[in-house]
């Protein structure tokens, strides 16, 4: 509702409401950061082509002791193997386009900077959901504590019929309610899934007395904590009753900072949850990419449909697998407004290994993806060792290949590099100093993070994980 104040001097004076006041903010966060993302792109393409256009141009490598240039491109055979390295190293590059421009068009087009979800549906029947989170039971203080702050988040949201449900491979204790239970995967239950999977399609061959047939259900990563934006956001969803599948953005940063280098690069995840995922889940309501969520929602009978048993891969895999196969069955994809806090990697050896399942385990995804861009995606993180040429030579020393292809590099190293800045302004807290610091950094940080991937993509390589190779020699046929 909006407020009108008059006075002699100013008559009728239309003062916001504190929505408006948000609303205008949010707007103007929006510009300032399309300000930004086209700065970035800039800087990136006047070191990688539009610099190498003008007249002054000469590519330099670092200067001697006497101040004297020399040219960065050794001449002779030498030569000719260094630019054939850069040219391979660039066209390993143009496997990060279709991110970049997906990444590009969803931070473009939607404002990401906008808080707060409003209804959507003012239903009589609200929808009944069931908040579902697998743990192997190692941790069970945190299990507990997560549940609690769940439980806590939903009971004061507007969503009346609702359910927690923790599924795990040994008891955690969770005292059993009305709103919360505890289910205990019996160890001689064993289909054709490992972890994960296992204990899901166990849910679905054995489901509790309380599921009805038109329940919705969503799942979460082990540490993920609800908030009243992801609440309403998924109430919408499931309201609309348009799409069969959901996911929505996470935040690693609100839970506090174990390691602040850490946070940044876990902050620039929200920029792939908010640029690619949600770009082609509201244009394209299906995975062209392959995606990495920390939660996603579907209807309980699309999940016995497509079931958890033709998952291959254990690990990190299963939601983007279940993806593959729903988006197979024809099944549609939206995203969902809010964000839920998640936690990020204690220590830079667990960052490493996180990485590194995942990478291992995506390969079976790529393999039964079923949209090339899926692929192109998956080669693109299989090598990143070979792009960090390519950012070497095109932003410290400006040495040319083919412009087209300099053109395009520089477009994909600015959006990756802008991706850890957005994640910095977008998930931080309101201190001042340390979010410009951490800005700041944020490039740098990306630098670094490259050659931590390409680390990664190496030990991925060397230190196989024999679960995923396991179930990869007896993969089975999907429809």
């Amino acid at each position: 509702m909006t407020r009108r104040r008059s006075s002699f001097l100013l008559p009728n004076v239309h003062v916001p409401s504190q929505n408006e006041a948000a609303d205008l903010a949010s707007i103007g966060k929006h510009i300032g950061h399309l300000v930004l993302i086209i700065f970035f792109v800039y800087v990136f393409e006047d070191r990688f082509a539009i610099g190498i256009l003008r007249d002054t141009y000469q590519p330099l490598s670092p200067p001697d002791p006497y101040d004297e240039p020399v040219p960065a491109t050794p001449s002779g055979p030498a030569g000719a193997i260094f630019m054939a390295v850069l040219f391979v190293s660039r066209l390993a590059t143009l496997l990060w386009l279709p991110q970049a421009i997906f990444n590009f068009c969803g931070l473009v087009m939607f404002n990401s900077f906008k808080r707060g979800v409003a209804p959507k549906f003012n239903t009589i029947d609200p929808p009944a959901v069931t908040f579902r989170s697998f743990t192997r039971g190692y941790n069970a203080e945190l299990t507990c504590e997560v549940a609690r702050k769940n439980l806590e988040v939903l009971g004061n949201s507007a969503l009346q019929n609702y359910r927690v449900e923790v599924i795990t491979d040994m008891p955690v204790g969770i005292e059993r309610n009305s709103n919360l239970l505890e289910r205990v995967v019996p160890r001689d239950f064993r289909p054709n899934v490992l972890n994960r999977a296992r204990a899901l399609q166990y849910c679905l061959e054995e489901p509790s007395e309380n599921v009805g047939a038109n329940e919705w259900i969503v799942h979460l990563d082990e540490n993920v904590v609800l908030t009243d934006e992801a609440v309403q956001g998924i109430v919408n969803f499931c309201s609309s009753g348009k799409h069969h599948f959901g996911a929505g953005a996470t935040s690693y940063t609100n839970g506090g900072q174990n390691n602040w280098v850490i946070s940044i690069v876990d902050a620039a995840k929200i920029a792939d949850d908010l640029g690619q995922t949600r770009f082609q889940f509201k244009i394209f309501h299906q995975p062209l990419l392959i995606w990495k969520g920390s939660w996603y929602v579907t209807s309980s009978i699309v999940e016995k449909q497509v079931g958890y048993d033709k998952i291959i891969a254990s690990g990190a895999s299963e939601d983007q697998y279940f993806a593959t196969i729903a988006n197979r069955l024809h099944y549609t994809f939206d995203f969902v407004d809010g964000e839920i806090w998640g936690h990020s990697a204690a220590t830079l050896g667990e960052q490493i290994q996180q990485r590194k399942r995942a990478l291992q385990a995506s390969l079976t995804i790529a393999l039964s993806h079923n949209h090339p861009l899926g692929t192109v995606q998956h080669w693109a993180s299989r090598l990143v060792p070979l792009t960090v040429p390519s950012l070497i030579f095109g932003l410290f020393w400006s040495v040319p290949t083919i412009f087209l292809l300099d053109f395009l590099a520089g477009f994909i190293f600015a959006i990756r590099a802008y991706g850890y800045t957005f994640g910095v302004l977008r998930s931080f807290s309101n201190d001042m100093p340390f979010k410009a610091l951490a800005a700041l950094a944020s490039p740098l940080i990306f630098v670094a993070d490259l050659f931590l991937e390409s680390a990664v993509c190496v030990l991925a390589v060397i230190a196989k994980d024999p679960n995923i190779q396991g179930r990869r020699k007896s993969r089975a046929s999907i429809g």
